[in-house]
């Protein structure tokens, strides 16, 4: 099995072309996926 993590943040656009390019791949056996759908992280007092 191979996992695969692919962050999306401010990345909606390029998710369908991601999720192509994966099942374009070779490799046909069992894939897992995790989409990280984090925020930056902004340093205190910094607004």
């Amino acid at each position: 099995m191979i996992s695969i993590i692919i962050p999306c943040y401010n990345a909606e656009a390029y998710l369908e072309e991601c999720f192509k390019s994966i099942k374009a791949q070779t490799y046909k056996k069992s894939l897992k996926l995790f989409l990280l759908m984090t925020v930056p992280v902004i340093p205190h007092g910094h607004f």
